[in-house]
């Protein structure tokens, strides 16, 4: 049996934060290679599932978004386990998301 690799653990934030929101920012993610594949363009801007607490219906907020295509998206879904799937693609999706958030030049 597999250990999980804990260098893709995610780091929660506060509940009560307002999430953050721009659609500019998810566009250009859309642009993006698929972080998984590589296909170009990625066509999805697909929100990591444990950056931040959520609730029924509340999605993270954009800047924990990563680009990915739809095959690869549809297979981390199906997967169900969203950290073991980037743990074994080999991508540390939350620290890649936080960093290409801080690099964004454009507005929020």
């Amino acid at each position: 049996m597999g250990c999980l690799n804990t260098e893709h653990a995610p780091v929660t934030a506060n509940f009560k934060q307002p999430r953050l929101r721009s659609e500019k920012y998810l566009r250009s993610l859309r642009e993006m290679p698929c972080l998984s594949c590589g296909i170009t363009p990625a066509g999805v801007a697909h929100h990591l599932l444990r950056a931040e607490e959520r609730g029924v219906g509340l999605k993270t907020g954009d800047n924990h978004a990563v680009p990915m295509c739809n095959p690869c998206h549809t297979r981390l879904h199906m997967n169900g386990d969203e950290i073991m799937f980037w743990d074994l693609v080999g991508i540390n999706a939350y620290e890649w998301a936080n960093k290409n958030w801080r690099e964004f030049d454009g507005d929020t």
